[in-house]
């Protein structure tokens, strides 16, 4: 994304632990890239599972503070950032879901709700290395979310045998 403003880019490499981290006019560069080439809409897919969301949300009796229309503006927000990360024009699912899951994360770390079934510590979270465990936590995490809101079918062929295979083994 950064090619061609100025800035070098590195050869990929087999390890995260050799690629160099990135200087911040790096990564000011990158960000102020993706800004100007990327303007997201949503997919009805993602469009559903933040309206479904934000339904359950509206509606919860666990949830100490009052939700209104803008958590639906900072998800739907906070969903186009992540695709223009992901260099994308189009929010998708995966999208919505990583917004889904950073936002109960958020809620759980400062409530004591017990509406937060998706919760997972990142104080104590492992990142691992890049055999393609953290694609798997993911994927399962995302079957989580997708089956909250009733929304299984919504799972591709090729990560429902992913957990099929996970589970087997």
């Amino acid at each position: 994304a950064i090619q061609g403003s100025g800035y070098e880019c590195a050869k990929a490499t087999n390890s995260f632990s050799k690629r160099s981290p990135w200087n911040i006019d790096k990564l000011r560069a990158y960000i102020a890239t993706i800004k100007s080439c990327f303007h997201p809409t949503i997919s009805p897919d993602a469009s559903m599972l933040l309206e479904r969301h934000y339904s359950e949300c509206r509606i919860s009796e666990y949830i100490e503070v009052q939700v209104t229309v803008r958590l639906l503006e900072s998800l739907i927000r906070l969903s186009q950032a992540h695709a223009r990360l992901m260099h994308r024009n189009v929010v998708e699912l995966d999208d919505a879901v990583a917004v889904i899951l950073l936002m109960e994360c958020s809620v759980a770390s400062t409530s004591a709700s017990s509406f937060n079934t998706l919760f997972r510590d990142p104080t104590t979270t492992v990142f691992p290395d890049e055999d393609g465990t953290a694609d798997m936590e993911f994927i399962l995490d995302k079957r989580k979310v997708l089956e909250k809101y009733e929304l299984l079918e919504y799972l591709t062929p090729d990560e429902a045998h992913a957990i099929e295979n996970y589970n087997a083994g």
